[in-house]
């Protein structure tokens, strides 16, 4: 391979997410960009035949939204927080297309039977069964199909929540968004990936020479192969 080609190749490589990520300060809560968050933890399927929504929900996605709402009282910000830190929790739906549009939506049943969760270390976790859940969960879920109908239509009245374990038997966060490698959602014989760590959850880097702003998870310029540099995640 000619020099100058290596030299892009090795530029970018570079430019994907970095190892050493997870060792930087998060953003705080009121910092996140609830956007930009939902654009990495929601994937939606490219197929003619198929609609599929898979949305990964973090619990920094719920500690956003509760700091950016003054009127949520602290115990009951504490409670929903801890409430969410017990489960890795995914909303997804699975519909087929006709002619005239969505034609028909697969049942909860069968989406859960299909549905798998695959951690970056390659183990797979099926979704609990309900009597397993607390309670408060299917009610916060109920609270939010009728909003997701009202933002999103008929997909939204389809969507159903399917709660994991929040971790692995040697403690380990089942699905980290902070953490290396890549989270990996199955449904319906479709594979659903998402890369990380999460940059919406890392201060921005940007480059030195360009000004140009790039999410938090990057390490170099993609285009150039510039080191970019990180903001603070508290403003000083």
């Amino acid at each position: 391979m000619p020099f100058r080609a290596l030299l892009f190749m090795s530029a970018l490589l570079l430019a994907w997410p970095a190892a050493g990520a997870a060792a930087e300060e998060a953003l705080p809560p009121a910092r996140i960009r609830i956007d930009q968050l939902i654009g990495e933890t929601q994937k939606t399927s490219s197929s003619t035949e198929i609609v599929d929504v898979v949305w990964w929900i973090p619990s920094q996605f719920w500690a956003a939204a509760l700091a950016k709402d003054e009127d949520v009282p602290e115990a009951s910000r504490r409670e929903i927080l801890e409430l969410f830190d017990k489960y890795t929790v995914v909303a997804a739906v699975h519909g087929r297309i006709g002619s005239f549009g969505v034609s028909g939506f697969t049942s909860e049943a069968e989406v859960r039977k299909s549905l798998r969760l695959v951690d970056a270390e390659g183990t797979e976790h099926a979704p609990l069964a309900e009597d397993r859940l607390d309670p408060r969960l299917k009610v916060v879920t109920q609270i939010l199909r009728p909003m997701l109908a009202n933002a999103i239509g008929q997909m939204g009245s389809n969507l159903n929540f399917y709660a994991f374990p929040a971790r692995r038997k040697d403690g380990r966060p089942v699905a980290d968004p902070l953490g290396q490698g890549r989270l990996t959602v199955h449904m319906m014989g479709n594979e659903y990936a998402f890369r990380l760590p999460l940059g919406s959850l890392l201060p921005p880097r940007h480059d030195p020479q360009t000004g140009e702003v790039f999410p938090g998870s990057y390490r170099f310029n993609p285009y150039t192969g510039t080191a970019l540099e990180a903001e603070p995640a508290t403003p000083r």
